[in-house]
């Protein structure tokens, strides 16, 4: 995935850097009780998801990987979710705590044990 693609999904924004050495880019979602980080390769389709409660304890971690047909399709909408849980981030961990839900018009899944 090319860094100027993700740049211009994610959009500018304080949450979202630049790793140190240029591999991937970094983005932090903080809420009251639950902290996200999301980690998007340049070299690798995937992206990495880490949930923090507030003393640093990690409540969930996953990966998403993209291949074959859609990959492309559905990296866009991996980054889609990113950028519009930023804008009015509301977590909450459900499924026995191996789930993580974000709040749009709606709770959706988000990562973790997909649930059905």
């Amino acid at each position: 995935m090319r860094k100027e693609y993700i740049s211009k999904i994610l959009g500018d924004s304080p949450n979202v850097v630049e790793i140190d050495n240029g591999s991937a880019i970094f983005v932090t979602i903080k809420t009251d009780d639950i902290d996200v980080y999301v980690t998007v390769p340049y070299d690798v389709n995937e992206v990495f998801w880490e949930a923090k409660n507030k003393d640093g304890t990690v409540l969930v971690k996953d990966s998403h990987d993209f291949y074959v047909d859609t990959e492309h399709e559905d990296i866009k909408g991996c980054l889609l979710d990113i950028h519009d849980v930023m804008k009015v981030p509301k977590f909450r961990i459900c499924n026995g705590g191996k789930t993580i839900e974000a709040y749009g018009y709606h709770w959706y899944y988000l990562f973790g044990e997909f649930c059905s």
